[in-house]
């Protein structure tokens, strides 16, 4: 008997006493892993916010210089200073300036650079000046003609958030000027927020050690270079004055930074985490680390409180727990021991009484258990090999007329094993009508006989189908010799007749298969057979065929030891080897094969058997379907597909070669007429002979394509932009001699659209765009031919980017207005002005109206653009009124101004709302504006000149304006158009048209103005012709509105 006596004790309290200490631990581990998991996502995060903190007032500042140098830029003061490179004006302009910039936005260098990068001035350093910058925001900016900003490092180690602005003038580049600042203070600013300790560690490698004790000296601070190995020290705001121990370490230790993963550190009772936050300067190099001390210590006070209280609560409840569960152990001990005796005493009671029985039966059962042992693994062994094959066995009681089957006859036929009463008649009913009579009588025939037999036959399974089967069986006699028994055996042969017909069935397909087939030998490769496909076509006899290997007659580049090859398919992995060759038949002529290859097993051997599909006439098609692809039918020339291959290739060799390409695109003028005349058909004959004349024009090499319609393409390698002309000298005089189509003689023209590899464009899809292009170019210009220039086209990314700017630019304040005055040749006379809108794209600098003007009317902006014009120059009109300055101004209307329903009211409000008169606004419309819709643009502008403004026509002479028409309009002005002005002096026919115009002016009474005034002989020949005004660059060109004024009073003009 057991003694539980302290047993369960044992088992029960000693692990509760592991598990309440597991339970402790673990309470001390989760402690720990909260302190140290809230300490690294503190870190984190306020690593996040230093970074987030420091680049946005990196770019906080950067932008409030930019502001600042925008506005310093346009100070016509300082322009005119630096433009006559007057050192003491631009200082006294400047250092108040940069004064306040110092004590308001702490900026601490102030340049004004030239073109060359040649330093001009230092504000906060007059007496450097005249070397050469190098930096890298000064080289970028130069590069990129755009602002460019970023940190540098300076050679105190300080970093100087620098920022560069191009300086354009009247659309050209006058030179830099550049804005910096230290960046200390945004360490102060992080050190106030956050709570933390920053040092600044440059890495010497990027400082000059000689220079950088110098300026320490200059500035009077301390030159300590040998602290550290790798970095020194420029800067901190720390909360406690010593470094921790464990970092001076690492700092003294080379290489120890640059391991940038957070650590623990501590001074003694003060515990912190320290960051490390790469520092780069503008050319992203890190060329030093902002280190980071966040305090710690409050994590671990909360841990230890957490702790604490843990440790109490896990042993008290522990205590309790430890006592009750020693006490229940205690009483269930005595319990056990005293049901276990009883127990035991009963076990050896009933024990022996079952030992007897059981010697008893075991004998019996021994002897049992052999014997159905034995019959029932003879019965296993019969079942199993009747079932596998196929074969059941039956025996026929003649007397009582009783069959008997075995399970497998079950089987082959379909039934139900419970089935149980057979007789001959039923069995004879599952045999088909048209064999059972055969059957029945051999069977008859053994009972007379009395010998065995074999017959096949079929019979019909339960589910309908037909199966065949081989039945054979032996009569038995009793002692008079009377036949009592029939016992027989039936197999299913059905599968292997069905294997015999499909063998048949797959001679006959071998023999008259379509494709090629071929046995061959799988170590030497000999053709053991092959189908009549294969001797119809190669032109061997079977016989023949056995005395080849199959690569006597295989041809193929691709396939080089055939042995080797079909090897592969030797192993599991590859099922079937597949390729294209030939197959070279008896007279040496070769068809294209597809080939599949797989290795089989017949009778007693491996095979290698071989499929080859003729595919001649589908590599013929494939061949005639490429060329149809990339080759025009009527032309029979390469079309735009094949075009653009052959253009990306001489792209490609072009730029190995460094060389150029020419590439033309034409097409013929009025080809719509010669259809609609001549009928279609002529026009495709005249296509396919400007073909062939345009080919007799190249070079060998050279490309002539049909791209569509009558548009065609020609390709020159190796051609430079210079040799255009001869080109095009080459082209015209092929087609100086007549066509003769049917009965007609016509001589075609030509336009052609001209660009060049690399100058308009780097690809083939840019190059042939950019030709059709200049083709609708020169067809718009009917110039002939014209080369591809972007303000023309549409499409290009400089326009789609202006059209997407030009919407913001009124709001960004990118526009402004200058003035060109309109001088009278009759000195008593008050002067005018033309206001002409500008364009100052902040990064593409100087637009030209002539580029923006039209894209605006195309894409509606021009009426927002004209309002605004509008209102800008009676606002001028009103400040220069209150100052007794007394001006008309002409401002330009469109003729999608014209159409605007709006237009007439809103210039109606303007006198009202600037309080200036109407004569002092007048309003010039180009003839080709009026062409569209006359009659309501000559309303409008009736309603216009009512008010009382002035109407002028400008451009005079380039428009299609009839003398009925002009008496019609409310015109006060003609202007002469620029192009006959700057030719009168040299051309008399241009003369003749300005006195003409100066003479019908008059004569209908509009005062006459000429443009483009640009020499002193203009001005004498204008002046002796009595033009009114005369408006140019000779005296003046285009002026913002204070220089204007300024332009006035120097020049004491009338007003």
């Amino acid at each position: 008997m057991n003694d539980y006596t302290g047993y369960l004790k044992k088992r029960i309290l000693i692990p509760l006493s592991i598990i309440i200490f597991i339970v402790m631990m673990i309470f001390i581990a989760a402690t720990f892993w909260h302190i140290f998991e809230g300490i690294d996502k503190e870190t984190t995060l306020q690593m996040q916010v230093v970074e987030t903190i420091y680049q946005g007032d990196l770019e906080a500042d950067a932008s409030l210089m930019r502001s600042s140098l925008n506005l310093i830029a346009r100070d016509e003061r300082i322009i005119e200073a630096f433009l006559q490179r007057d050192r003491v004006q631009l200082l006294n302009l400047s250092n108040t300036l940069y004064k306040q910039l110092n004590q308001q936005s702490q900026i601490t260098h102030f340049y004004f650079t030239t073109p060359d990068r040649i330093n001009l001035l230092r504000v906060h350093q007059p007496t450097r000046h005249s070397d050469r910058i190098e930096r890298f925001t000064t080289l970028e900016a130069e590069r990129s003609g755009k602002v460019s900003y970023g940190l540098e490092l300076g050679i105190l180690g300080t970093f100087t958030l620098r920022v560069v602005h191009p300086w354009y003038h009247q659309g050209e580049l006058i030179g830099y000027v550049e804005l910096g600042k230290e960046i200390d203070h945004i360490l102060g600013k992080l050190h106030d927020a956050l709570d933390v300790s920053l040092y600044v560690l440059i890495e010497k490698d990027h400082l000059d050690r000689q220079r950088w004790k110098e300026g320490m000296q200059m500035h009077g601070r301390e030159a300590s270079w040998n602290d550290y190995p790798e970095h020194i020290m420029v800067s901190s705001a720390k909360l406690y004055q010593s470094l921790p121990k464990q970092l001076e370490e690492r700092l003294q230790n080379p290489g120890e930074l640059r391991f940038r993963e957070p650590v623990n550190v501590s001074i003694p009772e003060k515990r912190f985490k320290a960051s490390f936050l790469p520092l780069e300067d503008v050319t992203q190099q890190q060329v030093g680390i902002l280190l980071v001390l966040n305090p710690t210590e409050h994590w671990f006070e909360s841990g230890w409180r957490i702790l604490s209280f843990s440790a109490v609560l896990v042993l008290s409840v522990g205590g309790i727990v430890f006592i009750l569960f020693y006490l229940l152990a205690e009483n269930t001990e005595n319990t056990l021991t005293a049901t276990e005796q009883k127990l035991e005493d009963e076990y050896e009671r009933r024990t022996d009484l079952q030992q007897e029985h059981i010697l008893s039966l075991q004998e019996s059962n021994q002897q049992l258990e052999s014997t159905q042992n034995q019959l029932q693994q003879s019965n296993e062994m019969l079942a199993e090999a009747q079932h596998i094959a196929h074969i059941g066995s039956w025996n026929w009681s003649i007397h009582d007329n009783q069959v008997i089957w075995s399970d497998e006859l079950y089987e082959i036929f379909g039934l139900e094993k419970s089935i149980n009463t057979l007789s001959y008649e039923y069995v004879l009913q599952l045999i088909p009508n048209s064999e059972r009579r055969y059957v029945d009588e051999v069977i008859q025939q053994a009972l007379r006989s009395g010998e065995p037999f074999q017959i096949e036959h079929t019979i019909i399974h339960a589910d309908g189908s037909t199966r065949f089967v081989r039945d054979q069986a032996q009569l038995s006699f009793d002692s008079d010799h009377r036949p009592i028994s029939m016992l027989g055996t039936l197999q299913d042969i059905t599968e292997q007749k069905q294997s015999e017909d499909i063998t048949i069935q797959l001679a006959h397909i071998f023999d008259n298969a379509s494709n090629q087939i071929y046995l061959l030998d799988i170590e030497t490769l000999k053709i053991l057979r092959t189908n009549k496909t294969a001797t119809q076509h190669l032109g061997y006899s079977e016989a023949e065929f056995k005395q080849l290997t199959y690569s006597d007659f295989l041809e193929s580049k691709d396939v080089g030891d055939l042995k080797q090859s079909f090897s592969a398919l030797d192993n599991d992995t590859l099922k079937e080897l597949r390729f294209e060759a030939d197959h070279r038949s008896k007279d040496g002529t070769c068809r294209a094969m597809d080939i599949r290859v797989q290795r089989s097993r017949l009778a007693i051997k491996d095979i290698y058997l071989v499929i080859a599909l003729d595919i001649s006439e589908r590599h013929q098609y494939q061949r005639d379907l490429q060329y149809q692809s990339l080759h025009d039918t009527l032309t029979r020339l390469p079309n735009r597909a094949l075009l653009l291959e052959q253009l990306k290739n001489e792209i490609s060799r072009s730029r190995r070669l460094n060389s150029c390409l020419l590439l033309l695109h034409l097409n013929i003028n009025s080809f719509g007429e010669i259809n609609d005349t001549l009928g279609h058909d002529q026009g495709d004959q005249l296509l396919a002979m400007l073909a062939e004349r345009l080919k007799n024009t190249i070079r060998e090499g050279d490309t002539i394509a049909r791209t569509g319609g009558d548009e065609f393409a020609l390709l020159f390698p190796e051609a430079l932009f210079d040799d255009r002309q001869t080109v095009i000298d080459q082209l015209n005089h092929a087609l100086l001699s007549p066509f003769e189509i049917g009965d007609f003689s016509l001589n075609v023209e030509i336009t052609i659209g001209l660009v060049s590899y690399p100058e308009h464009g780097d690809s083939a899809e840019e190059l042939l765009r950019h030709a059709g292009v200049a083709l609708k170019q020169a067809k718009s210009f009917r110039s002939g031919y014209e080369s591809y220039h972007p303000e023309f086209d549409q499409h290009s990314v400089r326009r789609l980017m202006l059209n997407s700017d030009m919407r913001e630019a009124i709001d960004r304040k990118e526009f402004s207005l200058y003035f060109q005055p309109k001088m009278p040749s009759n000195p008593a006379h008050p002067i005018n002005a033309e206001a002409l809108i500008r364009w100052q794209h902040p990064e593409h600098g100087f637009i030209s109206p002539a580029e923006f003007i039209p894209l605006a009317e195309r894409n509606g902006y021009i009426q927002k653009i004209t309002r605004w014009v509008l209102d800008e120059a009676a606002s001028h009109l009103q400040r220069w009124n209150k100052n007794n300055c007394y001006l008309t101004i002409s401002v330009n209307l469109s003729a999608r101004n014209l159409q605007e329903a709006g237009l007439v009211q809103h210039i109606r409000d303007l006198s009202e709302r600037w309080k200036i008169s109407p004569e002092q606004l007048t309003f010039e419309v180009t003839e080709t504006a009026m062409l569209n819709d006359p009659d309501y643009i000559a309303t409008i502008l009736d309603e216009i000149s009512s008010m009382g403004h002035g109407i002028s026509i400008d451009d005079f002479g380039t428009g299609y304006s009839s003398l009925s028409y002009l008496q019609r309009l409310p015109a006060n002005e003609l202007k002469i158009d620029t192009s006959f002005i700057q030719r009168m002096i040299e051309d008399e026919d241009s003369a003749i048209i300005v006195r003409s115009t100066r003479e019908l002016a008059h004569n209908l009474g509009l005062a006459v103005t000429a443009e483009g005034v640009e020499t002193e002989e203009m001005v004498e020949a204008l002046t002796s012709l009595h033009c009114d005004r005369l408006q140019g660059y000779y005296f003046s060109r285009p002026l913002p509105a204070d220089n204007f004024i300024t332009w006035m009073e120097q020049h004491r003009v009338n007003v």
